[in-house]
C-alpha cells in the first residue's frame, strides 16, 4: 500500500461491470465521488472479520463497506452530504438499509445468483470447474443464509413481490430528479448505484429484475447510466482489463454541474 492512498481489497474484476459485488462497486463509486485517490487489490483476500471489500489506509484497517465509507467521510472531511437537511439524511438512511438488507437478497442473490446462476456465470466468464463448485457449495450456502435472514422462508413469488415493491419505492422517490435527494449526488446514490448497476449490466436478460428496470422503471435505468457516465469514464477500459492508471481518482470525470443538461438529453 502507498502512504496516503486508500487500498481497496475486493474480488477480481470479471464480466461487463467493474465489480459484480454491489458493495465493492458502492465503495469504489463513493471514493470517486469524494475524489479520494485509491488503488485496488484484487487478490480476493478477506478481512479479519471475514468480509470483503475492506480498506487499508496507512496504519488503519477498516472492514465492511459501510464502515469504510463512514471512516472515509471523517478522515477526508467529505462534504457530499453536508447540504442535506435532517429529514433527507433520515430518508437516505432508510433507502440505504432497505437496499442492502432487503432488496439485495430479493434481486442480486435470489434473482441473479440463484434463479439465473448459469447465465450469471456465463456473463462473468467463470471457468466451468469453478461454476460446478459454486453450484455445489456457494448456492446452497446462500440459500441457508437467506433462510436465516428470513426472506428465504418465502415462496419465489413472495420474494419477487418484495423486490418489486422495493424497486418501485426507490423509483418513486427518484422521480424525475437526476439523483435521489436532488440535483447533487450524495452518498446514498453510490449505495443504490452499486446494486442497480449489477441488475442492469450483470444479470440474465430473462431475470424479472432486469426486465422491470429496463421496461417499467426506466428512471432507475437512466440513473445508472448517468452515474456511470459521470463517475466511471474508464468503465470500458476496466472491464477490458486495461486500467489506465494504478491509482484511481475522479478528477477526470464529468463535471456534475453538467448533469442537468445530460438529463435533458436522456
Amino acid at each position: 500500500p502507498q502512504p496516503g492512498v486508500v487500498t481497496v481489497h475486493e474480488i477480481p474484476r470479471r464480466g461487463p461491470i467493474p465489480s459484480f459485488s454491489p458493495f465493492a462497486l458502492k465503495l469504489e463509486t463513493f471514493l470517486r465521488m469524494a475524489k479520494i485517490p485509491y488503488q485496488v487489490d484484487h487478490s480476493d483476500k478477506v478481512s479479519k472479520k471475514g468480509k470483503i471489500p475492506w480498506i487499508e489506509l496507512d496504519e488503519d484497517v477498516i472492514s465492511d463497506s459501510t464502515f469504510c465509507i463512514e471512516y472515509l467521510i471523517k478522515k477526508f472531511a467529505v462534504r457530499l452530504d453536508n447540504h442535506l437537511c435532517e429529514e433527507d439524511k433520515a430518508i437516505a438512511r432508510c433507502m440505504w438499509k432497505m437496499i442492502e438488507e432487503n432488496t439485495f437478497w430479493a434481486t442480486v442473490v435470489q434473482d441473479r445468483t440463484i434463479n439465473h446462476i448459469d447465465e450469471f456465470m456465463k456473463i462473468c466468464k467463470v471457468p466451468f470447474v469453478t461454476v460446478v463448485l459454486i453450484k455445489l457449495i456457494s448456492v446452497p450456502r446462500l440459500k441457508k443464509l437467506m433462510y436465516s435472514h428470513g426472506i428465504g422462508r418465502h415462496s419465489q413469488e413472495e420474494i419477487r413481490h418484495i423486490g418489486q415493491q422495493d424497486l418501485q419505492a426507490i423509483s418513486t422517490i427518484l422521480g424525475t430528479k437526476p439523483f435521489f435527494l436532488g440535483d447533487s449526488a450524495t452518498t446514498v446514490d453510490a449505495v443504490i448505484f452499486g446494486l442497480l448497476a449489477n441488475l442492469t449490466h450483470c444479470i440474465s436478460e430473462e431475470a424479472w429484475s432486469y426486465k422491470l428496470l429496463k421496461n417499467d422503471l426506466k428512471n432507475l435505468d437512466d440513473f445508472v447510466e448517468r452515474m456511470k457516465d459521470i463517475y466511471w469514464p474508464d468503465w470500458n477500459e476496466l472491464i477490458e482489463g486495461k486500467p489506465n492508471t494504478n491509482i484511481f481518482c475522479s478528477q477526470d470525470s464529468i463535471d456534475p454541474d453538467a448533469v442537468m443538461d445530460m438529463c435533458n438529453e436522456l
